[in-house]
């Protein structure tokens, strides 16, 4: 069997770039595609491949730190193979991805997509993808790493420790070691949801507490909706704190009647940033701006500082303010309506005191 790895290149953005690099690996493993999660964050990984002539696209399947699924259970030889991971929703900070170039369409949930064109017309959404370089190999096993380079038993402790912080429960070092701090964490949330001591790092303790990091998840953050008939592509920008200043970030493609969660954490500011445009069709061009400048690029970015945007290499866009009353979650609308006049609202959650 042979072993190829994806190994992470670290940003904040949305999409994260993945390099492709082989090892080998000898077993005499049945054929077969297999994916295994050497990081720290729990994972939904899809793969493309060719199947009787077509391209067939399956996901998500959910991949826990330590663990390896089997997803194609067929001789490979001759194949192209291709897979995109994300982390789950419930994670804190951005979502980061392992990926490349090669872009396949990609649905919700459980899903298997035939020769698929037309993605976004369709309702579905865009990743790219990473070639998988099999070779003559009849069975591969992928991993995608992160830089701590973590082996499989310590990727599911660190797993388990960045879970507690997105639980709330207590923020331990993310380090893959089973500390003292680690084993009274894990206790106190199997004793609040009233799950059997057993072993610590079994498989239902991960889904018990990535189903509640995803639930809280729900309760926080920023999302940009598009409520026009055409796809959008926006930006935010907000106040980083002293050391970074304003942070712009972008681009996120939101499709028609949908939205993108930008910021996933509690909001911290009552006042946020956006800017978003769209393309029409005959070159025609709507924006959704305001009045207050910030740098943008002419691909994904996440830029500190709002000054000297071109003497930087940067472009500038007119950003709108969004007020979100001091709650800890709001949604941004882009509608057909007056562009220049952001709408929005809570969705009945708190201020992000906790008051009110």
């Amino acid at each position: 069997m042979t072993k190829s790895i994806f190994k992470l290149a670290f940003t904040s953005l949305v999409m994260m770039t993945a390099m492709l690099a082989g090892a080998h690996e000898a077993s005499a493993a049945k054929p077969g595609l297999t994916l295994c999660n050497e990081t720290s964050y729990m994972l939904e990984a899809s793969v493309a491949h060719q199947a009787a002539g077509k391209w067939k696209v399956e996901g998500w399947w959910t991949l826990q730190p330590g663990l390896c699924e089997t997803v194609v259970r067929e001789s490979l030889k001759g194949g192209e193979y291709y897979a995109f991971a994300r982390s789950i929703p419930g994670h804190n900070g951005g979502t980061k991805a392992w990926g490349g170039r090669y872009a396949f369409c990609s649905g919700k949930g459980t899903y298997s997509i035939i020769n698929q064109a037309n993605c976004e017309q369709n309702g579905l959404s865009v990743h790219g993808f990473a070639k998988i370089d099999v070779g003559s190999s009849d069975a591969w096993t992928n991993s995608f790493t992160e830089p701590a380079g973590y082996n499989r038993d310590k990727a599911r402790i660190a797993g388990i420790q960045r879970l507690l912080a997105d639980v709330g429960i207590e923020k331990v070092r993310v380090d893959g070691f089973m500390g003292r701090k680690t084993r009274l964490a894990i206790t106190k949330y199997k004793q609040e949801k009233n799950i059997s001591a057993g072993d610590f790092l079994t498989e239902e303790l991960f889904d018990a507490m990535s189903r509640t990091a995803n639930s809280l998840s729900t309760q926080t953050g920023l999302e940009l909706c598009n409520e026009t008939g055409h796809k959008i592509y926006a930006a935010i920008a907000y106040d980083g704190g002293k050391q970074t200043g304003w942070i712009s970030r972008g681009w996120y493609l939101v499709p028609r009647g949908e939205c993108v969660k930008a910021i996933k954490d509690k909001l911290g500011h009552r006042y946020y940033y956006s800017y978003a445009e769209a393309e029409l069709p005959g070159d025609e061009v709507v924006v959704w701006d305001g009045d207050r400048s910030f740098c943008t690029n002419t691909v994904r970015f996440s830029i500190e500082g709002d000054k000297s945007c071109e003497a930087r290499g940067y472009d500038i866009r007119p950003f709108r303010r969004i007020d979100t009353e001091n709650r800890g979650r709001w949604k941004e609308f882009f509608t057909a309506d007056d562009p220049s006049v952001p709408m929005g609202g809570p969705e009945n959650t708190t201020p992000a005191d906790g008051t009110g």
